[in-house]
């Protein structure tokens, strides 16, 4: 394998690793009893907000960089989904 193929799948990996992490130690926290909420539009979108945040922080993206919520997010559904 070439090293360049080797470097490629070893940031694939460990992306995915950061994504699984995140979503599963984040995601419990941030949703913690939101069986018994009742959120305005507004509210959704702060969330979707920070969930934003918290997977370009972890991730290492900068909103500077201009990549788009959609590539971002690629299979993950947005957190106000899952309410």
């Amino acid at each position: 394998m070439h090293p360049f193929q080797q470097i490629l799948l070893l940031t694939y990996y460990l992306l995915t690793y950061y994504i699984r992490l995140l979503t599963s130690t984040v995601e419990a926290v941030l949703l913690y009893g939101c069986e018994t909420w009742s959120l305005s539009k507004k509210q959704e979108q702060e969330l979707d907000g920070c969930y934003t945040r918290m997977l370009r922080k972890a991730l290492n993206i900068s909103w500077r960089e201009h990549v788009t919520n959609e590539l971002l997010y690629g299979d993950l559904p947005k957190i106000s989904t899952k309410i």
